[in-house]
């Protein structure tokens, strides 16, 4: 997961650079179109302990966005995935799906604030050594705050704060409970990195 996402990383760094040279300029009617309605490609950069992960906080940090701006407004989808391999056998995996909501302000011509919520639904499917399967549902609520530069003007630099609840399902293993559902409160930093297109 490292690997892609630094691959990913990677590939997003360069589209930003080469983005400026392969662009034509852009008529007057085709820039306020782009005021409207801009699409983009983004992956977020979090702490990941898999120590956590054992602990029972089986949400993925890195995960890839597609934000959608609406002049101020900003949807942004968002997907995440990882898989673990415990110590002592059994596996792990987890699916994230999320959408956010964002009102965006834009102080200097290179320079976002935006303020909104996440949601999100993480679907965890573990194995123990025996085999035997268990699955759960995870469900998350953030409020966030961020900011980004804009290095180029497609390609930007970013990083929010969020302040979250996450209600993690279940965990039964053969008609037996593994780990019982909980509510955590907790605070999460991510990094951004986004190209528009």
């Amino acid at each position: 997961m490292v690997r892609t996402l630094a691959r990913a990383t990677a590939l997003l760094a360069a589209l930003a650079f080469a983005a400026p040279a392969l662009a034509a300029p852009a008529a007057p009617a085709e820039e306020k179109a782009a005021d409207k309605v801009q699409v983009g490609l983004g992956v977020s950069v979090g702490a990941f302990d898999i120590t956590s992960v054992m602990m029972g906080n089986r949400l993925p940090t890195n995960q890839i966005y597609v934000p959608i701006n609406f002049g101020q407004f900003r949807v942004e989808p968002s997907l995440g995935y990882f898989s673990y391999d415990q110590d002592l056998g059994g596996t792990g995996s987890a699916l994230f799906l999320g959408v956010g909501g964002f009102y965006v302000t834009r102080p200097a011509k290179d320079i976002n604030f935006y303020g909104g919520a996440r949601l999100g639904l993480n679907f965890v499917s573990d194995k123990n050594t025996a085999g035997v399967s268990a699955s759960a549902t995870d469900f998350r609520f953030a409020l966030a705050a961020g900011g980004e530069w804009l290095a180029s003007p497609r390609f930007s630099l970013g990083a929010e704060a969020q302040l979250g609840r996450t209600g993690f399902g279940e965990l039964k293993r053969g008609g037996v409970i593994d780990q019982p559902s909980i509510v955590s409160y907790n605070t999460l930093g991510l990094l951004f990195f986004r190209f528009y297109l």
